[in-house]
């Protein structure tokens, strides 16, 4: 697997959530506003981001962190 190949993946609320220890209703909140990119599968299956963009947030935050 290549470094591109793992920022493909597609991630579910539940991972997000344990990757960056909230609860997963905080993660849905930061996709239903467009802090984090995401796309919703349907209501059944919830919402979905990549990698890629997860951890673009997380770089976002730590900078606003570091600024602040």
């Amino acid at each position: 697997m290549t470094n591109s190949d793992l920022h493909d993946r597609k991630l579910t609320v539940h991972e997000v959530a344990k990757m960056t220890e909230v609860s997963e209703d905080t993660v849905r909140r930061w996709l239903a506003t467009g802090q984090l990119k995401g796309y919703r599968i349907s209501r059944k299956s919830g919402w979905r981001t990549s990698e890629a963009d997860l951890l673009a947030f997380i770089a976002r935050r730590q900078s606003a962190l570091q600024s602040a």
